[in-house]
């Protein structure tokens, strides 16, 4: 419904693309910013509604294209916005600082990577503002 809607009112036609898709074309969308000297890359794509990271290992076969390097990959469904609405919208206390990276840890630990191992990153309290 939401698609035919914009369709009828805007004349765009939207495609919805996978996770997979979305984590690809981010790290795609930073190959201008990877080194050709460099040999492995973490991505973290951190948006509004989701959040993708990508693990990139490019060895000394380097590809045209730097997402056919992704090794591992997990998409959240969680980013800033979402983030900020479920705990405290603009004034964030500590404590639901710490809730954020909990309600975070929690989707890392068992987000599913490619090829069938799990993509692990200890959190950091840190925050970029």
């Amino acid at each position: 419904m939401f698609l035919e809607r914009v369709l009828a009112e805007t004349g765009l036609e939207l495609e919805i693309i996978t996770r997979e898709t979305e984590a690809r074309l981010a790290v795609s969308g930073c190959s201008s910013l990877v080194g050709r000297e460099t040999k492995s890359v973490v991505l973290f794509d951190i948006g509004g509604g989701s959040s993708e990271i990508a693990v990139i290992k490019i060895g000394e076969n380097r590809s045209s294209r730097l997402a056919n390097h992704i090794t591992h990959w997990t998409s959240l469904p969680v980013g800033v916005v979402t983030l900020s609405e479920r705990h405290g919208g603009q004034d964030v206390s500590p404590a639901s600082f710490e809730a954020m990276v909990v309600e975070v840890q929690g989707m890392l630990s068992t987000s599913i990577a490619r090829p069938s191992t799990r993509l692990t990153i200890p959190a950091t309290r840190t925050a970029f503002i």
